[in-house]
């Protein structure tokens, strides 16, 4: 049998001392490809869902009949 430890793990503090320049450039650019593509998704599905809910053809018809000089299709 193992004998059982009376004294705590230990803990190790990591302290970073120099960050490379070429290496933060890096992780940034990755950051930054990624971060663009999950916002183009996102992008997408909100298009996608206002698309679904008919929201731009309203729009298109409202932007129409304020442009055509009529009075709406209820004034008349």
């Amino acid at each position: 049998m193992r004998a059982v430890r009376n004294r705590p793990p230990r803990q190790a503090a990591l302290q970073l001392k120099r960050l490379d320049p070429w290496s933060m450039l890096k992780l940034g650019l990755v950051l930054a490809v990624v971060l663009f593509f999950i916002w183009l998704v996102a992008v997408g599905v909100l298009y996608g869902v206002l698309d679904g809910m008919g929201v731009w053809d309203r729009l298109n018809g409202t932007y129409a009949d304020l442009v055509s000089g009529e009075a709406p299709a209820a004034a008349r």
